[in-house]
C-alpha cells in the first residue's frame, strides 16, 4: 500500500509538472522581468531627476555665478552660541530637534513646532478655566507663511508693533464687507474672505507666541541673565569669579545655562585665572554631579574653557577693530548687524560683511589673533568661462560654516543681502543648525 501511494505522487507529479514545465517556466521569467523593469524605471526615475536637479542648479549658476566662496570653521566665532537670542526666530524644519527662545523650550517634531496648548485655547465667558486642552499646540512655521517670513529675522522688541500693524490692517480688511453694496463687490469680499481668515488666525498663533516670549524676556532672572553676558561681552569684570553664576549654581539651575556663562565668561577673558577656574568646576562637580568631569573635560579641549597662560588677551582688540559691540542700537528699524543680539554684532557675519568690502587687508592684524589660521586663494576662471557684470547686478558669496552655524548668523546675512548699498548677496552652506544649547549640550558626556 505504502509503496503503491508513492508511486502514485510520483507519477502526479510527473503528468502535472513535465507537460507545463515551459508554462511554469515563463511565469516565473515573467516575474522576474516585471521586477527587473520596475527596478530599471525607477533607477532611471532618480538618474533623470538627479540630472535635472543638476541642469537647474547650473542654470542658476549661470545667471549668478559665485564669485567667492568662503569658509568658516565654528571656533572663528563662539561668542553667538553663548549668548542669549533675543531676536523672535522660530525654525521648525528640523525633524526631532529641541530649540530655544530665550530660555522657553520648544520641541519640534516632524516638521512641525509644539507649544503649550493653554496659551492657544478659545477663551469663552463663564468657562471659569474648565476643560483647558492639554495636548500639545502643533505649527509649522516657514517663509511659506506671509507674517512669519516678515518677523522671523526681527529683534523681539520690534515684533510687537509689527503684530499690532498687521491687526488693524486685518481689522480695516473686514470691515470692508460693510462697504459692500453691489454683487459684485460682495463676490470680491467673499473671494478674499479665505485669505483674511488665515491671516487672522496666523495673526493669533503669533501673538500667543510672543505673549509666551514676553513672559519670559520680562523675567527678573532673564534680565539678570542677559546684564551679565552682556557685562562679559563688554570687557567687565572677567576675571572674577561671578556672583550671578555662583547664585544659579546654588539654585540649582539648569547645567547648561551655568556652562554657557562659564564659557562665555572664558573666552572673552582669554582663559580664567586658575583659582576662578577651580572654583567653578568644584562648585559645578559637587551641585550637578561628578560625571560632569568628563564635560568639563570636554569644553576645555573645545577651548571653551581654558585656565589664562599669561598671554596677552586678544577679545577687546578684535572688539574694538571690528566694531563687535555697539552701544546705540535701533532694534525697530537696525542699520547694522549687531540688532540680532541687542549691541553685539557676530564675529563671523562682521568678517563677511568686511571680506565684501573693503576687503581683509584692512585687518590683516587682526585676523592673525583669530582662532585658526585663515588665507585667500583666487582661480581665475579661463576666458571662455568668463561673464562680465551686468550693472546692478549683486555679487554672489557663498558662506560655508564647519560645525554649524545659529539662527542669528542667519538673519545677520540675510539682513547684509537686503541692504540697497551692500552689492551682495549671500548664500549659506552648513553642516548643522545649532545655538547655544545644543552646542553645550553635544559636548556633554552622560555616562548614567
Amino acid at each position: 500500500s505504502k509503496v503503491f501511494n508513492v508511486k502514485a505522487v510520483k507519477s502526479l507529479i510527473f503528468k502535472l509538472f513535465v507537460p507545463n514545465f515551459g508554462f511554469f517556466f515563463l511565469a516565473v521569467l515573467s516575474l522576474f522581468c516585471i521586477c527587473l523593469h520596475y527596478f530599471f524605471s525607477y533607477t532611471i526615475f532618480l538618474l533623470l531627476h538627479s540630472l535635472m536637479s543638476l541642469i537647474h542648479t547650473a542654470k542658476l549658476l549661470r545667471v549668478k555665478p559665485v564669485y567667492v566662496l568662503r569658509q568658516l570653521i565654528r571656533a572663528c566665532g563662539v561668542f553667538p552660541e553663548m549668548a542669549t537670542n533675543r531676536y523672535f526666530r522660530l525654525y521648525s524644519g528640523s525633524v526631532e530637534s529641541q530649540f530655544f527662545i530665550g530660555l522657553v523650550p520648544f520641541r519640534c517634531c516632524s516638521g512641525y513646532v509644539k507649544l503649550p496648548p493653554e496659551k492657544f485655547a478659545p477663551k469663552k465667558q463663564g468657562d471659569g478655566g474648565k476643560d483647558l486642552p492639554t495636548e500639545a499646540k502643533k505649527l509649522q512655521l516657514n517663509s511659506a507663511e506671509e507674517l512669519y517670513a516678515e518677523i522671523r529675522d526681527k529683534n523681539f522688541n520690534a515684533v510687537g508693533s509689527v503684530l499690532s500693524k498687521k491687526a488693524k490692517v486685518i481689522s480695516a480688511a473686514f470691515e470692508e464687507r460693510h462697504n459692500a453694496k453691489t454683487v459684485g463687490e460682495i463676490k470680491q469680499f467673499v473671494s478674499q474672505l479665505p485669505h483674511m481668515q488665515a491671516a487672522r488666525g496666523s495673526l493669533a498663533n503669533h501673538t500667543s507666541i510672543a505673549e509666551l516670549i514676553k513672559d519670559v524676556t520680562t523675567s527678573e532672572d532673564f534680565f539678570d541673565k542677559l546684564t551679565v553676558e552682556q557685562e562679559f561681552m563688554s570687557g567687565i569684570d572677567t576675571d572674577k569669579v561671578n556672583s550671578y553664576i555662583e547664585d544659579c549654581i546654588a539654585q540649582k539651575h539648569p547645567l547648561i545655562k551655568v556652562l554657557r556663562l562659564v564659557c562665555l565668561q572664558s573666552v572673552c577673558n582669554n582663559g580664567l585665572k586658575q583659582k576662578v577656574l577651580d572654583y567653578y568646576k568644584r562648585e559645578i562637580l559637587q551641585t550637578y554631579g561628578y560625571e560632569h568631569i568628563l564635560t568639563l573635560h570636554n569644553l576645555e579641549k573645545a577651548g571653551l574653557l581654558k585656565p589664562q597662560t599669561g598671554g596677552r588677551n586678544n577679545y577687546p582688540t578684535i572688539r574694538k577693530t571690528l566694531r563687535l559691540w555697539m552701544d546705540d542700537v535701533n532694534e525697530q528699524n537696525p542699520t547694522d548687524i549687531s540688532y540680532v543680539y541687542s549691541g553685539y554684532a557676530p564675529l563671523s557675519v562682521r568678517l563677511a560683511q568686511l571680506l565684501s568690502r573693503p576687503g581683509w587687508r584692512s585687518i590683516e592684524e587682526v585676523l592673525r589673533i583669530l582662532p585658526g589660521p585663515h588665507f585667500e586663494e583666487r582661480q581665475p576662471l579661463p576666458t571662455g568661462l568668463q561673464k562680465k557684470r551686468q550693472p546692478g547686478e549683486n555679487r554672489v558669496t557663498l558662506i560655508f560654516f564647519l560645525g554649524g552655524v545659529t539662527f542669528a548668523e542667519i538673519a545677520a546675512l540675510r539682513f547684509l543681502s537686503q541692504l540697497e548699498d551692500g552689492g551682495t548677496e549671500y548664500v549659506i552652506a552648513t553642516t548643522k543648525l545649532i545655538n547655544g544649547a545644543s552646542w553645550i549640550e553635544s559636548l556633554m558626556e552622560k555616562p548614567f
